[in-house]
C-alpha cells in the first residue's frame, strides 16, 4: 500500500510539475520559458566554477569582491551550444515509476510543442528592479563570506588567474596526460614511453611545463 502511494504522489507531482511549467509559458512564451531553463542549468554550472574559484582564492585569504560578476564571468564564458547542451543533460530522474520531477529535456521538449507567443513577453534586464544593484551585490558578497582581514579582489581579476592557470594546466596535460582541476578529470592519450636514456631530460621538461 505504501509503495502505491508513493508511485501515486509521484506520478501526480511530476505532472504538477508539468502543469506549473505550462502556466510559465503560456505567460511569458515558449521561447522565454525555454531560455530561463537553459540559464538556470548553465548558471548552476557557473556558480559551481565561481565557487570552485573563490574556494581556491580563499587558501590565501584572498575573496572575490563581487560573487555575483564573478558566476556571470564563469556563465560567459560557456559557449550558448553548451548551454543547452548543460540543459539537455540535466537529470532528476531516480527511478522509473519515481520520478517527482521531469527532466529538463522533457520540459524543453514541451515548451517547443507549445510553441506559444506568451501573454505578457516583455524584454529587460531584471538587475534595473533593484537600487544600486552592483552595490547590494558586493554587500551580500560579503556578507556571504563573513571573513574579516581578507583581500577582496575584483571579478575579472580572479577570472584573469583562472585563466592563466588553465593554460598552465594544459601544458602540464600535454607532457603528463592527466591533470586534476577542480571536480573533474581532464585526460588526452597515454604519454608516448620515454627512453631509458632520456629519463633526466623528460623530468626536466615536465619540471619546465
Amino acid at each position: 500500500l505504501l509503495t502505491g502511494s508513493s508511485l501515486a504522489h509521484a506520478g501526480m507531482s511530476r505532472q504538477m510539475e508539468f502543469h506549473a511549467d505550462l502556466y510559465a509559458i503560456r505567460v511569458a512564451g515558449s521561447a522565454a520559458f525555454a531560455e530561463s531553463v537553459v540559464a538556470l542549468a548553465a548558471g548552476n554550472a557557473a556558480l559551481q566554477k565561481a565557487l570552485y574559484i573563490s574556494q581556491r582564492s580563499a587558501a590565501e585569504n584572498r575573496y572575490p569582491d563581487d560573487l555575483p560578476a564573478l558566476v556571470a564571468g564563469c556563465y560567459a564564458a560557456i559557449p550558448p551550444d553548451d548551454r543547452r547542451e548543460l540543459a539537455r543533460q540535466s537529470r532528476y530522474t531516480i527511478g522509473l515509476g519515481h520520478d517527482t520531477h521531469p527532466d529538463d529535456t522533457d520540459r524543453l521538449e514541451q515548451s517547443e510543442r507549445e510553441h506559444d507567443p506568451g501573454a505578457l513577453a516583455e524584454p529587460g534586464d531584471s538587475a534595473t528592479l533593484f537600487h544600486d544593484f552592483p552595490g547590494l551585490c558586493r554587500a551580500e558578497t560579503r556578507a556571504f563570506f563573513s571573513v574579516d582581514n581578507a583581500d577582496y579582489i575584483p571579478a575579472a581579476d580572479l577570472l584573469r588567474e583562472d585563466h592563466a592557470r588553465d593554460a598552465l594546466d594544459a601544458a602540464r596535460i600535454d607532457y603528463f596526460g592527466a591533470v586534476y582541476d577542480g571536480p573533474v578529470w581532464l585526460r588526452l592519450g597515454d604519454p608516448p614511453p620515454v627512453d631509458d636514456a632520456a629519463w633526466r631530460a623528460a623530468i626536466d621538461a615536465g619540471d619546465e611545463a
